[in-house]
Formats: C-alpha cells, structure tokens, sequence
C-alpha cells in the first residue's frame, strides 16, 4: 500500500511539472505553428524558439530541479521498499516451513513494478543531470550549483546500490528457484519408491494369500475364483477382474465370477459364444495372454467395440489363459 501511494505521489508530481512547463512554455509551442508564407524564415525562427524555452528552463530552473530530486527521492525510497519485499520473498523461501507444493517461483507484479521503478529512476536522474548541465551557468550563487551536483552524485550511488541489491536478489532467487526444483523432484522419486514399495509389499502378500487357498477338492471353485478376482482388483487396480472357464466343446466361455473395484461387488454370469466372436478366440488359442493396451486398436479385441467395452467404459484389457495339464481351461480377464 506504502509503495503504491508513493507511486500516485511521483505520477502527481510529474504530471504538475509537465503542466506548468506546458502552461509557461504555451507562447513558445504557439509560435510553433507556421503559416506557409513563413517558411523562408523556419531557421531564425526555430533558433529564437529555442532560446524561449532555454530562457523560460533557466527563469524555472528552481523549481524543476528541486521537482526532479523530489521525484529522484520518492524513487529511491520506492527502491528501497522494493528491495526489502524481494529479500522478504527470499527469506520466506528458505524457511524450512515454506509449502512446496504450493511454491511461487516468481512474482510478476514485484518484477513489473521493480521494472519500472528502475526505468524511472534513470529517467528522473538523466533528466536531472541534463538540466543542471544547461543550467548551473546561470547561477548567481554557485553553492547551489555544486550542492546539485552533490545530490546527483549521492543519488547516483544510492541508485546503483539499489540495483545491484535487486540484481543480486534475483540472482538468488533463481538459485533458490533450482533448489526448490531438487528438492521437488527428490520428494517425487521418494513418494514413486515409497508406493512401488507398497505396491510391491500389498503384491507379496496377495501372492502369499491365493498361495495359502490353492484350489483343490477341500475347496469351493466359487470361494476360491471369488478370493482370487476380488485380491487381483485390488492389488492390481484395475477396474474389473474376471475368471472365465470353457465350455466341454470349446465354443463357450462362461464368466464365473466377476469383481468390480468400484462398487465392490460381484455382478452377473455372463457367456461368450466362439460364433460370435472368432477373432477373440482366436487369439486365446494362438496366445497365453491377449495384452490390449487400446483396446480400440488391437485386432483381438475388435469384436467388442460395438456394446461391451463402451457400456462398461474399458480402454485396457489383459487376458491371461488358465492351463491344466496341458488343456486351456478358461481364461483371467483384468479390464480397465
């Protein structure tokens, strides 16, 4: 709020320089203005509007310079103000409380109005020292000349402090940039290790589960096939896990049991006729495993493009053929 109002205060005071120059200068800037039968006459004219406004500058000569080193000064303390919040956005970064997943890497409001604050800064003090240039002759008092002089060398040394300050400060803050995109990724690649390590630990004991209740003739095939879709959704993630078991001629396959993750529930026997759907079967008998990555695009899996996949919304699907003793039983279906 401080540096905005002092913002206002230099466009104020630059806008009533610029006023009352235009108002005192008006019959110089109306002279401007030629008829044509005047034009022999353009060079004497122009060198005697220039002495105006050179006599009209050292008449003000007072006036605008204290109005200058005003201007120079409410820069400055702008500078000032802007290069204490630059080191406060640095601080603020390497505290070890700062949030990096909500880290600013740069503010582009500070930068505009750090912009041009410096751009102003140099324009004021250009300006300043041009005027005193044209200036410091008509002087009664030369006292005055060389306290000018001083203020611009004080102000020259004050600004090039300022902008070395701020030039250094983003400098770090670059630095500090790359170090909070270390320690992003680092925090990544940890959180990616610690969850292949969940999953890889939620597999094992998955594995050491379906191991511990093998199908066999104290087991129920419906306990068993529900126990294994059920820990193959979840460990997996998949949004469907199926197991699907052949028909004595081969021509069928019948779904007996179906897990959805989602719901969490087992839906409905389904069947698959091999007349339907040659190409699928097809390639259950050639392959082990059909891997569909786009089920839209993979050719053993065309057959399903017209109802099953965009009812049950399914994109990837990897079926894995179910052997026993040499004979292809059925097949395990992980839809997703």
């Amino acid at each position: 709020m401080v540096l905005k109002q002092l913002l206002r205060v230099v466009c104020a005071v630059s806008f009533s320089v610029l006023a009352i120059s235009v108002v005192s200068a008006y019959p110089f800037f109306q002279n401007l203005i030629l008829p044509p039968n005047h034009l022999s006459t353009l060079t004497a004219s122009t060198s005697q509007q220039a002495q105006s406004l050179l006599a009209w500058v050292t008449v003000y000569k007072m006036q605008l310079t204290m109005a200058m080193f005003l201007v120079l000064a409410i820069l400055t303390f702008a500078l000032f103000i802007l290069d204490q919040e630059f080191r406060a956005r640095l601080r603020h970064k390497l505290s070890p409380n700062v949030d990096h997943n909500n880290f600013q890497v740069s503010d582009p409001a500070l930068m505009q109005k750090i912009t041009l604050s410096r751009l102003g800064f140099l324009v004021a003090l250009i300006a300043t020292f041009i005027l005193i240039t044209i200036t410091y002759q008509s002087y009664v008092n030369q006292t005055i000349v060389i306290l000018w002089a001083i203020s611009v060398f004080v102000f020259n040394l004050t600004g090039t402090y300022f902008f070395g300050s701020l030039k250094r400060a983003h400098q770090m803050e670059r630095l500090v940039n790359k170090l909070h995109t270390h320690i992003k990724n680092k925090d990544e690649a940890q959180e990616k290790l610690l969850q292949a390590e969940q999953r890889l630990k939620q597999q094992s004991i998955s594995l050491a589960y379906l191991a511990s209740t093998q199908l066999n003739k104290h087991t129920e095939p419906e306990t068993f096939y529900q126990a294994l879709v059920k820990q193959s959704a979840e460990t997996l993630n998949v949004a469907r896990v199926s197991v699907w078991l052949y028909s004595d001629d081969k021509q069928e396959l019948i779904c007996h049991t179906l897990y959805d993750l989602k719901s969490q529930r087992y839906l409905s026997e389904q069947v698959l006729y091999a007349k339907e759907l040659p190409q699928y079967f097809g390639a259950l008998a050639k392959s082990r495993v059909v891997a569909a990555d786009d089920v839209y695009q993979h050719s053993a899996t065309q057959e399903f493009l017209s109802d099953y996949f965009p009812s049950h919304q399914i994109g990837a699907m990897l079926d894995a053929t179910i052997w026993h003793d040499d004979e292809l039983m059925g097949v395990i279906c992980h839809e997703h």
